[in-house]
């Protein structure tokens, strides 16, 4: 037997040798395969819980945008510019609609399932820097294809593109940390700012990179250029989305709003599917019925308030303010504070739109966190692996705790889904090489 060249990685075992280089697009194109036929086969289901088109209005925003050129939610007045949802989902499917037109949303489901593939892809090469090959595909798999992530990847939502990004910035913030570069940290600076304009949370991240970066040169492991270098590109990916909305709005808004309006409507929410439960409608929708169905006890929204797509940006954020003031009036109750938060606390893992489905999702969430407790426990002594899976739990407990005073759905945790999987992987590996010993 040849001798191992100095520096040289060990052989492979056989097992793995097929996945080697080939690990990555391996996946993409196995994730990409079944998400094809999924959304070929069975995309009805997918859209099962959307009355008309996609959720959250970005569907509303491109088609404005394609047929307007406005920036606008209201498709009876476009003229009505929204700062409500960020740009960049809009704009893709603006891309896909003027490509393929906009009658069919399954091209939509196929593109969506394309941008899951490349997440779970990313997720494979930034697994390479700590684990073999077949344990890189493992923990792509096992995020790409768990049923709730693989559903909501076809089912047409931001939280798709929002992923992508976030994993994308997740393998250049290792790749930061390990090989200080200032094009490493450009592109991160890029796609941060890039996942803070799908969704607003992605700033969790943004966050970490920062402590990361900057405990770096506080231990004198090197400069602050790479940290000012991503702070600086992040800012100018951000800086044209600030100029538009303070020209709309008139005002400073750094990422989008709803957020005082969706944590007073988050008591609606969860009484409207209580008392459906309770009532022996559990499976049962909650926006499927008409507001004045439900008994006067349950929150409503004050008289006067409007949904924000029906406003423009000005008014939007006048009510937003409104909304603020109810809130913070609010929180003045511990009590009531206390309620909110242990409540999201479960709801960021399971609610939907009925009590049955959040009863599934919340079955769904205790297995994956199980695992990715299992994960924790077993790769934590590897003391080389602990900034990296401290970052991948760090990413996963602060995106979960921003939502915790305000509204908290199963649909906001899904981004932390690779996070998770990135853990378990770990785990895995070391596993396997302590049952190899």
């Amino acid at each position: 037997m040849s001798e191992i060249p100095a520096g040289a990685r060990p052989p492979v075992p056989s097992r793995f040798r097929p996945a080697g280089l080939f690990a990555p697009p391996a996946v993409f194109f196995a994730v990409l395969l079944a998400g094809v036929a999924a959304v070929a086969v069975a995309h009805p289901l997918f859209l099962h819980s959307v009355s008309a088109g996609l959720s959250d209005e970005y569907d509303e925003i491109a088609l404005n945008l394609l047929r307007h050129g406005s920036f606008s939610a209201n498709l009876d007045d476009p003229s009505l510019e929204t700062i409500m949802r960020g740009p960049v989902y809009p704009l893709y499917l603006t891309g896909l609609f003027r490509l393929f037109g906009s009658e069919s949303l399954r091209v939509v489901g196929f593109a969506d399932m394309a941008l899951h593939a490349l997440s779970a892809t990313l997720l494979v090469v930034a697994l390479r820097m700590f684990v073999r090959p077949g344990v890189a595909v493992a923990g792509g798999l096992l995020f790409a294809l768990w049923p709730t992530s693989f559903y909501y990847a076809g089912k047409g939502s931001s939280e798709t593109m929002l992923t992508l990004w976030m994993v994308a910035s997740f393998l250049l913030l290792l790749r930061l940390v390990r090989a200080p570069a200032w094009t490493t940290a450009l592109a991160l600076g890029v796609t941060s700012g890039l996942a803070c304009l799908t969704r607003g949370s992605a700033v969790a991240l943004l966050v970490i990179a920062v402590v990361w970066l900057g405990a770096q040169v506080l231990r004198r492991r090197g400069g602050p250029g790479p940290l000012l270098v991503v702070l600086a590109a992040w800012a100018l990916t951000m800086a044209p989305w600030w100029a538009r909305n303070a020209r709309v709005a008139g005002e400073f808004v750094p990422f989008h709003s709803l957020v005082w309006y969706n944590a007073y409507h988050d008591d609606r929410f969860d009484e409207a599917r209580r008392w459906l439960a309770a009532t022996g409608r559990s499976r049962v929708d909650w926006g499927d019925l008409p507001a004045d169905a439900y008994p006067g006890d349950i929150t409503s929204h004050p008289p006067g308030f409007v949904y924000p797509a029906a406003l423009d940006a000005r008014a939007d954020l006048a009510q937003e303010a409104r909304y603020r003031e109810i809130m913070l009036e609010k929180f003045r109750s511990p009590s009531y504070l206390l309620r909110k938060i242990g409540r999201n606390a479960i709801d960021f893992w399971a609610a939907s739109a009925s009590m049955s489905k959040t009863r599934v999702l919340l079955v769904t969430s205790v297995a994956w966190l199980l695992l990715l407790a299992w994960g924790l426990w077993r790769a934590w002594p590897e003391r080389r692996w602990r900034a990296a899976l401290l970052a991948a739990l760090a990413v996963v407990g602060l995106t979960w705790a921003l939502y915790l005073p305000f509204l908290a759905i199963f649909r906001h945790s899904i981004p932390t889904a690779p996070f998770v999987a990135f853990a378990v992987a770990l785990g895995i590996e070391r596993w396997r090489a302590a049952r190899a010993v």
